[in-house]
């Protein structure tokens, strides 16, 4: 059976291969007469899980020593309250608002501690869709963290250059949700990089928070609960109560495939070829349009419009019919986005250019 192409941003494709290993771990895991879904998260099993898949992460990002990692309940957006509250330390968070979700990461941390807007290219923006430039940050004195959302996933904004700042000696807080594994990030001056796991980590209910050890000395707030508490989740190696199990599961049968298919350098040179291939499909023609500045365009989420906006509803239905799915874009911003993760092979982007190649054929 051809199960066609997911371009969901998320819940995103996932790997045949972990696919097919999930479905024998749900019957019996380990030959331990146990589903995946059964075991304790105080058993030995278990431990093998989170043992391997952090030492499996670290491996895969060649992380300096100085740098944890924990698995955290909940999503990104969970994540943009945990912060402040445990690195804002009566400081204030500065925030670089390139799009919906770094706007959103503002507002969640402006109730635990003051914030300031760095830089600003997503207010009242419509249709041109940019990264502000360094030389026109504006970071106030003695921050506690500046905040950047490497990959707007909405859309399909991409920024990984955060060390070319160079004013002020600052920590940066990088939330990488979208873009996590798919490309090598400069680590240098990073403080916490986080990500939501439903993209290129696995399934939603967990987050992988990446932190400098030394801002798990500094003192959360006091109202910061027990499971939110960053170093206390790092003092009990992530299980400071029930964890996601099964998310921590998947998460490390998709590092040993990273690792196992080439690792990041691998699926980095993937996505570029991926992502230019489709790029230059959608500048030969007229009949779509992609909106965002061609440096900042994302490799993980390519978002286009239809000039024509009324035959959207029949490209949407036509693509569904073609086995293409999950291309609607975002509800506050319309259009299409194709979501192309690590998991998406070149023969998906081939299958979706040649649809829209066809629909143009009969509709343009």
């Amino acid at each position: 059976m051809n199960k066609g192409w997911n371009f969901s941003a998320g819940q995103s494709m996932l790997p045949s291969e972990v696919i097919n290993q999930i479905s024998n771990d749900v019957f019996d895991f380990n030959s331990s007469g146990m589903s995946i879904l059964e075991i304790n998260h105080r058993s030995d099993d278990f431990a093998n899980i989170i043992y391997e898949a952090e030492k499996n992460l670290m491996h895969l990002l060649d992380l300096p020593d100085h740098y944890e990692i924990l698995f955290m309940q909940g999503g990104a957006s969970v994540a943009n309250a945990m912060i402040p509250m445990n690195i804002s330390y009566n400081s204030v968070a500065n925030f670089i608002l390139s799009g919906y979700w770094s706007n959103k990461s503002k507002n969640e941390a402006s109730k635990y501690c003051q914030v300031h807007i760095a830089a600003d290219s997503f207010s009242n923006n419509i249709n041109n869709y940019y990264f502000p430039k360094i030389e026109n940050w504006k970071v106030s004195n003695n921050p506690s963290y500046l905040h950047i959302c490497s990959n707007e996933t909405i859309t399909g904004l991409e920024f990984v250059n955060w060390n070319d700042y160079s004013q002020k000696k600052i920590s940066f807080v990088i939330d990488a949700t979208s873009n996590f594994l798919s490309r090598k990030f400069n680590m240098n001056n990073v403080g916490i990089l986080f990500a939501g796991c439903q993209k290129n980590i696995g399934i939603s209910g967990l987050t992988v928070i990446i932190i400098n050890k030394n801002l798990l000395n500094r003192h959360p707030l006091k109202t910061c609960p027990t499971v939110y508490n960053f170093h206390n989740m790092f003092l009990k190696k992530s299980i400071v109560n029930t964890p996601p199990i099964f998310a921590i599961y998947v998460a490390g049968l998709i590092f040993k495939w990273l690792l196992k298919n080439g690792g990041i350098e691998k699926f980095e040179s993937n996505n570029i070829k991926k992502s230019e291939i489709f790029y230059k499909y959608l500048d030969s023609t007229k009949f779509y349009i992609n909106y965002v500045e061609h440096k900042y365009r994302s490799r993980m989420n390519v978002t286009f419009n239809l000039v024509d906006e009324t035959k959207n509803k029949k490209f949407f239905d036509n693509a569904s019919d073609a086995l293409l799915y999950n291309l609607k874009g975002h509800r506050n911003l319309g259009g299409f986005r194709a979501s192309i993760y690590n998991a998406m092979p070149i023969d998906g982007i081939h299958a979706l250019i040649n649809f829209m190649k066809d629909f143009e054929c009969r509709y343009g």
